[in-house]
């Protein structure tokens, strides 16, 4: 049975830590240390993950590496690459890494090089895609479809953000259904 993440020595010197610092002030943090911002934010291709506003200090992010060793996160990254299954309850291998991939090289997936069946999905999304958007694809009572509704599993919140901020140059109507969770 795994390990209660809760119980391990490393998440229990997380928590001592933030009982610690609970009451320190954000805007002390950038009193003490003029250049938190460029130590605490990381900009990456168009993308800003800016922490510093974050109640945490140089030793919270020891104790996050220290608690993410102990609790396998590597060898969970290395198996999600690897196309290894890491979610016993679907049995099946996640598709996230080959999904995304963009370049024109393999990725195996339970031993099976996977990268020509997500072309050929590719393919018919965008196909279907240019249908919807030139008016050719119908709906069932033979109109062009106007409306669009977007629904996925729970835990994806990329796809909500997505659709807001792609909504000007769509010019059919979306409906946004962000999860499967109330």
């Amino acid at each position: 049975m795994p390990t209660k993440l809760t119980s391990m020595p490393e998440w229990q010197a997380l928590a001592a830590h933030a009982h610690q610092i609970r009451r320190t002030r954000i805007e002390a943090l950038f009193q003490a240390d003029p250049e938190r911002f460029s130590r605490f934010a990381l900009a990456l291709e168009g993308m800003l993950l800016d922490t510093s506003k974050h109640l945490i200090t140089e030793h919270t992010l020891g104790l996050l590496v220290d608690f993410a060793r102990a609790g396998g996160l590597e060898e969970g990254i290395r198996r999600l690459f690897a196309g290894e299954i890491v979610n016993p309850t679907e049995g099946r291998a996640a598709m996230h890494m080959a999904l995304r991939h963009l370049e024109n090289t393999p990725v195996w997936v339970e031993g099976r090089h996977v990268m020509p069946d997500v072309g050929r999905v590719r393919e018919k999304m965008r196909d279907f895609v240019e249908a919807v958007r030139s008016g050719a694809w119908r709906g069932y009572t033979g109109e062009p479809i106007e409306d669009i509704v977007n629904i996925g599993i729970g835990g994806d919140a990329h796809r909500c953000a997505h659709t807001a901020r792609i909504g000007h140059w769509v010019r059919h109507r979306k409906r946004r259904a962000c999860g499967g969770e109330p």
